[in-house]
């Protein structure tokens, strides 16, 4: 009896059976009727299998007794099960605010300066919190939608179909059920402006992403927050320990915002928040119900016919347009205002006695790398200003007060007498508006 070839497949698993001593008697029998030297040819072998590659000093003596004092060829195979995923590969960001004002600060500036450019997810808990958002992003002419689940079936199709469609960038959606299956895609930007209470809602939000160097940015408060109610930290800890249970590993990556930057625009943010009142978002929703009722091709041959009601529907909306360009100079950012970053790791520099050196965001932060477009564009911050753009009724020449003249010889001898004015200045032929 002679044996010319031999496998012996998944030791690892004989060995966690306790079958140690079993197959090491087993190639010492085995081992007399091996053919050797020219009996043996070239097809002769012996092959050994497991998937424990890293613990090789395991199986020593089981190699001993298969193949004596021969040689061994080991041929290691990628472990195709320790392969990243499309949700290992993705960004997952932190942001850890101290208040909701933080929270609209960081939203606003990240879009305003185009390091979330592209088509961008929002997700809210609730329907009074997505309008929030939208009316803010609309004071400062960033346009975007909710998708309403409350609305009807072909609104919340409209909504989808004009953000494929590239009339805004932003959708903002509620982290609940819809009625049916939303088709989002090429999602480049995930944000999630409340923190998700499990890891389900977290990787129902992270598979809306189109791009595996996408990113997921999550707005969330400290464990030393001064919010009601705060609860984010404790939802934090949960989901950083499903990770590290799945992937052995948390995913997760601080982003160290350079709040002294940012604030240069948290007067703006802030003015605007204050007036964001419940009684202010449910009339902004009313409106849009009303909207939509007057744009409806079903109801225009019974609005033909009861011209009074339909006059009383558009009378209700005057109020939202009263005021459109009270806020029109927000659209643009001054000088004054720019950030210089808004990552602390972005700033300028002296490295090696060079000065203006700027370092790449992924040089400084542990965990990021220069293949997420988020990084890319946080890199490219501060961008080039252009040219100073004057307001509507105003000349560059004239802005300075002491040159400008008064409408009224009243003012005139207030003035020269130390009078206080009370009355503003009235708007000039040349153009000028005073206040």
């Amino acid at each position: 009896m002679a044996v010319s070839s031999l496998m012996v497949d998944k030791v690892d698993l004989h060995l966690a059976m306790d079958l140690e001593e079993e197959l090491i008697e087993c190639g010492k029998i085995i081992q007399p009727y091996f053919m050797k030297g020219e009996e043996a040819g070239s097809n002769s072998k012996i092959i050994l299998t497991t998937n424990e590659q890293d613990k090789e000093e395991n199986f020593n003596d089981i190699k001993a007794a298969f193949l004596e004092e021969k040689k061994a060829v080991i041929v290691k195979l990628k472990d195709q099960t320790k392969s990243s995923t499309r949700f290992e590969s993705i960004g997952h960001l932190l942001v850890k605010c101290e208040s909701e004002l933080q929270k609209f600060l960081i939203l606003y500036t990240m879009l305003k300066f185009n390091v979330l450019s592209g088509r961008t997810l929002v997700f809210v808990d609730n329907l009074y919190e997505g309008y929030k958002v939208k009316i803010l992003l609309e004071k400062f002419a960033i346009r975007s939608a909710v998708v309403n689940p409350e609305s009807t079936k072909v609104n919340r199709k409209t909504a989808l179909r004009y953000f494929h469609a590239g009339q805004y960038d932003i959708l903002i959606l509620i982290r609940m059920k819809y009625s049916y299956k939303l088709r989002i895609s090429d999602v480049v930007n995930v944000v999630n402006f409340t923190t998700p209470q499990n890891i389900q809602d977290y990787t129902q939000v992270a598979a809306k992403l189109g791009f595996d160097n996408a990113s997921v940015v999550t707005l969330t408060y400290g464990e030393d927050s001064k919010v009601h109610d705060n609860m984010d930290h404790k939802y934090m800890e949960s989901l950083t320990k499903k990770m590290l249970k799945r992937y052995n590993r948390s995913l997760f990556v601080d982003l160290p915002v350079d709040w002294v930057e940012v604030n240069k625009l948290k007067s703006r943010v802030d003015d605007i928040q204050c007036t964001l009142t419940n009684k202010k978002i449910k009339n902004y929703m009313s409106n849009e119900i009303k909207k939509q009722i007057l744009s409806n091709k079903r109801l225009k041959e019974y609005f033909n016919e009861h011209e009074d009601e339909k006059a009383i529907l558009r009378a209700s909306l005057s109020s939202e347009y009263k005021y459109r360009f009270l806020n029109s100079n927000l659209d643009y950012v001054p000088d004054y205002c720019f950030p210089k970053s808004i990552l602390v790791s972005a700033i300028d520099k002296e490295i090696d006695g060079q000065e203006g050196v700027q370092l790449d965001v992924a040089e400084q932060i542990v965990g990021l790398t220069n293949d997420l477009i988020i990084v890319k564009k946080l890199n490219n911050l501060p961008k080039k200003r252009g040219a100073t753009r004057a307001f509507n009724y105003e000349e560059p020449d004239m802005i300075d007060p002491e040159r400008l003249a008064f409408t009224s010889g009243r003012n005139l001898w207030k003035l020269k007498h130390k009078k206080r004015i009370r009355k503003g200045i009235k708007k000039a032929k040349d153009g000028y508006m005073g206040s």
